[in-house]
């Protein structure tokens, strides 16, 4: 749905985060519909660059829960894959916002167990540059 937007900036880089609201669907589904996504962006815009980021670890808050980790974990083995078969880096936010010790969301990178704090995003955008430097 949202791939006619990117294209309508006509981006010369495309960064993607996918995964966090479908950790319901079957495992199948999700590997499907993310391929779909991947392959219609790249389809649609054949020479850009393109990064994958992994989903990021959640803790029990409002809206997080602790016990999607499995699922992200499991998810974000087939994104490594994928990325790795496709040639297309990933940044890897799950090892950057996991507790190391409970294999939670950090509590300290969120306010509701899902979203990111501004602490949280800092991190992230170290974890970009050098993907934008080197672009631009």
């Amino acid at each position: 749905q949202r791939v006619p937007q990117i294209v309508a900036v006509k981006p010369t880089m495309v960064f993607v985060l996918a995964g966090t609201n479908s950790l319901h669907y079957p495992k199948k589904m999700f590997e499907s519909e993310y391929d779909k996504l991947i392959s219609t962006i790249r389809l649609m815009l054949p020479n850009i660059d393109m990064v994958l980021f992994n989903i990021i670890p959640q803790c029990d808050g409002k809206l997080g829960k602790m016990s999607n980790n499995k699922i992200i974990r499991e998810r974000n083995l087939f994104i490594k894959d994928y990325a790795k078969n496709r040639n297309i880096p990933v940044i890897d936010l799950y090892s950057l916002y996991v507790d190391k010790r409970t294999l939670n969301l950090n509590q300290e990178f969120t306010t509701d167990g899902v979203h990111l704090n501004n602490k949280a995003y800092s991190i992230w955008s170290k974890a970009l540059e050098k993907y934008l430097i080197t672009n631009q």
